[in-house]
């Protein structure tokens, strides 16, 4: 998707909020429902299955996601690899979420809302990735769009021909000079290569990337391909939005452990 389709993100991010806060408050006497460590560990989600994964609970090896399952990951660990497939829904809240070696792949109509924990290395992004806080892991190919707010998406990451990065930020700067004619909520298209980019996300956290084009145009990482999009969002402030709904999630949470 390039800057003149892009969606205001700004404007869904209390929505992405309230989603996640819907999958975590489903009633516990749903059938489809399952708490790990209190119930067993499955080795795949189907349907409409939903999964809290809590501290002291594990998913084995290459868990799958199918159809429109949903996992929430809030305290835990998940072995090598993540498969989600389908319309299926991952937010990860704290944890571990994958070992690190290959651990995530994301197809197309999937979507992983990321607030916290840590993504494991060597993940392909191949669907909506929503990075608010956390640790996206290293080596991480962009092949679908990450919509970046907060958190850590490591320098080294691959961008590939069909893969786009939307970050939004308070500030930014490319090569170190600042941009001070964006608008807010306009998406700024950067196509240059050999550039390193700057600033301040959204969440104020200091971020810092280059866009290098690989010389033999191979998948390498640290690179990325000549089609990959990359737009700059000057962010829309709406800080007691946010603040409420991040309450709300942690309110859920703490009530799903009583």
């Amino acid at each position: 998707m390039k800057a003149n389709q892009l969606t205001d993100q700004s404007a869904i991010q209390p929505a992405i909020f309230l989603l996640a806060i819907c999958t975590l408050s489903a009633p516990l006497a749903v059938a489809s429902e399952i708490n790990v460590p209190s119930d067993p560990a499955p080795a795949s989600l189907n349907g409409t299955e939903i999964l809290n994964l809590f501290d002291g609970g594990s998913l084995g090896d290459f868990f799958i996601l199918n159809d429109q399952s949903v996992l929430n990951v809030q305290g835990g660990t998940i072995g090598y690899g993540i498969y989600a497939t389908g319309s299926s829904t991952i937010n990860v809240f704290a944890g571990d979420a994958g070992s690190t070696e290959y651990a995530t792949e994301i197809n197309s109509a999937a979507t992983i809302n990321f607030f916290g924990g840590k993504l494991g290395d060597f993940g392909f992004l191949d669907s909506i990735t929503n990075l608010f806080g956390g640790d996206a892991g290293m080596n991480a190919t962009i092949t679908g769009q990450v919509n970046w707010h907060g958190g850590l998406l490591q320098s080294n990451f691959l961008g590939t021909e069909t893969g786009e990065l939307n970050v939004y930020g308070r500030s930014f700067e490319i090569d170190g000079v600042p941009l001070d004619s964006l608008e807010e909520g306009v998406p700024f298209s950067v196509t240059g290569r050999g550039i390193e980019i700057s600033g301040t996300l959204e969440s104020h956290e200091p971020f810092v990337f280059r866009l290098d084009a690989s010389p033999t145009n191979s998948l390498t990482p640290g690179f990325v391909s000549p089609g990959f999009a990359t737009n700059l969002i000057l962010f829309v402030p709406e800080p007691s939005s946010v603040a409420l709904l991040v309450a709300a999630v942690f309110g859920v949470s703490a009530r799903r452990r009583s």
